[in-house]
């Protein structure tokens, strides 16, 4: 009789309808198609188990969660198969283990067991060299065959470790999706980092997230999701896309949309920056620098000039050209301008790895007095090394590093694609809490993060001009050039970008 014929006697929906996903692993597979039919060879078991799995994928009659789970098994066969041996390995050493066992037994005379071609000999008041050559007695295993079964422990804890990590990271979220989103595939990833320290790395998504991340998209109401004018519906977009995302993704992605598309997105609604005055035009031209001074009419002037007055000061004294200097030697004879230009605004710069209170809140946000449980630890906010507030109000932040590796450099990447936005978001957030997230004033509202990167800066702005989405646009990359001949062309640009920027905050 073929396998063909004999495996087709029963019905693959049987076990896939009938059994939780988190159970298809193939050792339970194999176990049940070798009980439901007389082929006992592995191989081909396996074909027959991939022919099936694959009709799961491509089949209506299966829901979502099946058809994803199908789909990375196929992604991961070649791993998902090798576990099965990895545990006909371990059945073997725990059989070994338990004839040795039986071995003990034995009162008298002797007796051979073969584990794992070494001959080991047991006998009544005899004493026997194993193959390690070390000596054993009655009814105990040799030293050398002792240390093999520990080496074979170790082994086998790793490989069920290994196997657990890749259950957790494989396992999909317990959701059925509508026709539209049962074809989001999510590929295996081969590198797993997980962790929620402030250093961002490569967080990998779990069952729980993307749970949560479908709970929170089925709150949304169709009426007041962002719709373009191509017909594609931004939330349901991103929302796709981060069905097929391993790692935490802060949506800033240009892939999702066509060019059309991101171009309606980035000037839907768009909030200009502010044009500078013509009065503060003309202190860079020529303006009388001694005449009188009014803190509240003349207050741009006087931190233009000290901005100027100070940055000359470090060309003079070469210290622009004299290699690569630490982080906080650029934010006290550098950066400086940026703190001084809300001096005269009400709201507070703090420097130097600030906890941000707003993320704070937002992560303990269901954090309650004990009663069947005890009180959760306090989680900490995110670090920021700028922090703009007003009492617990958080308007803006800021990310520094020593060097500038390029617009794409690594450090660059994580500050301004998901860390700084994060925080953004959190201070974003609250504000349209304190507003009672009146739709007119939310819509008006935005929150500012500056990226230093050595000499270079760039501006981030995120606000929410429709729908629920937060957008984030950037400013261009500005440089402090190294040499005084090219002032007017580096530093006056990055002077002009600075005070844009509080006029932002000053507008909230």
């Amino acid at each position: 009789m073929s396998t063909q014929s004999t495996l087709s006697k029963f019905t693959l929906k049987a076990f896939y309808d009938d059994t939780a996903i988190e159970n298809w692993t193939c050792a339970r597979i194999m176990e049940y198609y070798r009980s439901k039919s007389e082929q006992k060879n592995r191989k081909k078991v396996l074909d027959r188990i991939k022919k099936d799995i694959e009709e799961v994928e491509e089949s209506d009659s299966f829901d979502i969660r099946k058809k994803r789970k199908a789909r990375e098994i196929l992604d991961n066969w070649k791993n998902w198969t090798n576990i099965r041996k990895n545990m006909k390995r371990s059945s073997d050493v725990n059989i070994g283990r338990l004839q040795v066992k039986k071995m003990k037994n034995f009162a008298s005379g002797s007796a051979t067991q073969v584990v794992e071609s070494s001959n080991i000999t047991f006998g009544r008041h005899q004493e026997t060299t194993s193959t390690e050559g070390t000596s054993s007695r009655e009814g105990e295993p040799s030293t050398g065959m002792r240390l093999r079964e520990k080496e074979k422990q170790e082994k086998l804890k790793k490989i069920e470790t290994n196997k657990e990590m890749e259950v957790r990271s494989s396992s999909p979220p317990a959701k059925s999706f509508s026709s539209t989103q049962s074809s989001i595939p999510r590929q295996t990833p081969d590198l797993v980092t997980d962790t929620d320290s402030d250093e961002i790395e490569q967080v990998q998504m779990s069952e729980e997230d993307f749970n949560k991340f479908t709970k929170a998209f089925q709150k949304l109401e169709d009426s007041k999701k962002w719709v373009l004018t191509s017909g594609k519906v931004v939330e349901d977009e991103l929302y796709k896309f981060g069905m097929r995302c391993n790692y935490e993704q802060s949506f800033v992605e240009e892939n999702v949309f066509t060019l059309s598309e991101l171009k309606e997105i980035h000037t839907y609604r768009s909030k200009p920056l502010p044009n500078i005055p013509q009065d503060l035009t003309r202190v860079f031209m020529q303006e009388p620098w001694q005449s009188a001074y009014n803190r509240q009419k003349n207050f741009d002037q006087d931190w233009i000039r000290n901005t100027v007055d100070n940055l000359i000061r470090e060309y003079e004294a070469d210290s622009l050209k004299k290699g690569v200097h630490l982080e906080g030697w650029l934010l006290s004879h550098v950066w400086l301008f940026i703190d001084k230009v809300f001096e005269d605004i009400d709201v507070e710069v703090i420097r130097g790895e600030f906890c941000s209170i707003v993320s704070s809140s937002r992560k303990n946000r269901d954090r309650n007095v004990p009663s069947v449980s005890s009180m959760p630890r306090e989680i900490m906010g995110r670090w920021g090394d700028l922090i703009i507030r007003c009492m617990c109000r958080e308007y803006g932040c800021g990310e520094a590093g020593k060097l500038y590796t390029g617009y794409n450099g690594t450090k660059i990447l994580r500050e301004r694609g998901l860390k700084t936005p994060k925080i953004m978001k959190d201070q974003f957030d609250e504000l349209c809490i304190h507003i009672e997230s009146k739709e007119k004033k939310v819509r008006k509202i935005e929150t500012i993060g500056f990226i230093y990167a050595g000499l270079s800066i760039l501006l981030l702005r995120l606000d929410s001009p429709a729908g629920y989405v937060s957008r984030i646009s950037r400013s261009k990359m500005l440089t402090i050039p190294s040499n005084i001949s090219e002032f007017g062309k580096g530093v006056l640009p990055a002077i002009v970008l600075a005070w844009k920027a509080k006029v932002c905050v000053l507008l909230l």
